[in-house]
């Protein structure tokens, strides 16, 4: 599949101007251990290196929040190129690659949890209990509006990191996780008792776009 991704990004992406810079900036990870960039990074890298190889991806200087890069891509400062879900507001400001980066998987939610922490397995919970327990989510992530929209309660944090200490200090809470995401995350921290519930799945509409800012669009 990512070779097929990395053909409509070359699509997408030909008419890249190299003369204006050789350098395409991205958002570092938020943290070190942040395996969530590993494909979307290999797909990029794919797809410029097919447009010209000898452009050149690099970090941004710096780490920090999504809804931090999305503001640096809009003043054109660190970043050239951000990926991230999709929303109606994001797609007004900035020009999104609309090719979804994982084919619509990031919309297929299943829950980390600590088993202990709970009278009830999720599974035994009807729909209105479960939208009694709180979803831990990032403050600027877009899906937080679409859990509060259908009714569920959520528990933001400023960045990745925080939201893992708070399914660890404040048990009886659920984590959900894409499908693309949750091995990952499981392995890494399977060790302080936290599962993958097995039983249940959330759906919704949610594609990752690469995004680029308005005034640069030879990158879209």
């Amino acid at each position: 599949m990512r070779y097929v991704m990395a053909l409509w990004l070359l699509l997408t992406l030909q008419s890249l101007a190299l003369a204006q810079s050789d350098v395409v900036y991205y958002l570092a990870p938020e943290t070190d251990s942040d395996p969530r960039q590993v494909y979307p990074l290999q797909l990029l890298r794919l797809a410029l290196n097919k447009v010209d190889p000898r452009i050149q991806l690099k970090p941004s200087p710096f780490q920090m929040t999504q809804s931090r890069a999305l503001t640096e891509l809009i003043d054109d400062n660190a970043i050239d190129v951000v990926w991230s879900a999709t929303s109606r507001s994001r797609e007004q400001i900035w020009l999104p690659v609309r090719i979804p980066i994982y084919k619509g998987l990031l919309g297929y939610r299943v829950f980390l949890y600590k088993p202990d922490a709970l009278t009830q397995t999720p599974a035994e919970l009807s729909l209105e209990q479960l939208k009694q327990i709180p979803m831990i989510q990032g403050h600027d992530w877009p899906d937080t509006k679409i859990l509060e929209a259908n009714g569920f309660t959520t528990l933001s944090t400023a960045n990745y990191d925080a939201t893992f200490r708070m399914l660890n200090q404040q048990p009886g809470r659920l984590y959900p996780r894409s499908v693309t995401e949750v091995w990952n995350e499981w392995q890494m921290y399977r060790q302080q008792g936290i599962e993958i519930e097995p039983t249940l799945m959330l759906h919704y509409t949610m594609p990752q776009y690469f995004f680029v800012s308005k005034s640069n669009p030879e990158l879209q």
